[in-house]
């Protein structure tokens, strides 16, 4: 759905659930913003909702690319506040499946070797020092 939807207007959101191979459950709900491409909420299966929180701010940035990876994703942090942050990337079943600290103090390209990871789509997510999802983004992994 894009444009104005009447009673709606442009606040436009889709939600996509994610089945188990053996049981077709849903497993995992991802809700996101149709418009502007971002993740807003994830609720796993075993958990309660993870909110992500509301960064309507057009100078902070995290951008992960190649994406689709194979061996290292990058992603680019800037305009957050200074400050230590955790990069955490999850499977679409809620395993936390690697997370790296990182200190912003400017503009900054983390790595992430990906080689060790399944093929498959993971959400990648920022997370402030209080552990509050400030974004997350969806992260594609290919094998040859």
């Amino acid at each position: 759905i894009a444009g104005q939807v009447p009673g709606l207007g442009d606040a436009v959101t889709e939600n996509y659930e994610f089945l188990s191979d053996d049981s077709k459950e849903a497993i995992a709900l991802v809700n996101l913003d149709t418009l502007g491409g971002e993740i807003r909420a994830v609720t796993f299966k075993s958990s309660a909702n993870t909110p992500v929180a509301n960064l309507n701010n057009s100078r902070t940035k995290f951008q992960i690319y190649p994406n689709p990876a194979y061996d290292i994703a990058k992603i680019d942090i800037s305009g957050f506040d200074r400050g230590q942050y955790i990069i955490k990337i999850f499977d679409l079943t809620g395993k936390l499946i690697h997370q790296k600290p990182v200190t912003v103090r400017e503009d900054v390209t983390i790595p992430i070797e990906v080689l060790a990871f399944e093929k498959g789509t993971y959400l990648c997510s920022l997370v402030d020092r209080d552990g509050k999802t400030l974004i997350a983004k969806r992260l594609m992994v290919v094998k040859p």
